[in-house]
């Protein structure tokens, strides 16, 4: 179930913001790897958050074509343990996302 998380959320047109580290980290443990020959990013969540979440037993995506701004509330991740929020760390649009 982690390596579903971390590969969850595919971007396609990110705002022209430059990134010169191809994985950047939220401060709510959320990062995203950026293909720069592509301008496409992948979202997921940190293995901290994953181990802090423990057992998973929900997930609510957004849906594809929907159009994010950084720091928005795109989702939610619910375990055992606790809720949590997925935020967007980019601007874009959500061209994929797998369960």
């Amino acid at each position: 179930m982690r390596k579903i998380i971390s590969q969850a959320i595919h971007f396609s047109r990110i705002t022209k913001r430059s990134f010169s580290i191809i994985t950047k980290f939220s401060k709510e443990h959320e990062w995203i790897k950026l293909n720069k020959s592509t301008g496409i990013g992948s979202v997921g969540i940190t293995d901290h958050a994953q181990a802090e979440l423990g057992d998973i037993v929900h997930i609510d995506m957004p849906k594809v074509g929907a159009k994010v701004s950084s720091g928005d509330c795109v989702g939610g991740i619910e375990s055992v343990k606790v809720a949590a929020d997925i935020f967007c760390p980019a601007s874009g649009e959500i061209t994929q996302v797998t369960l």
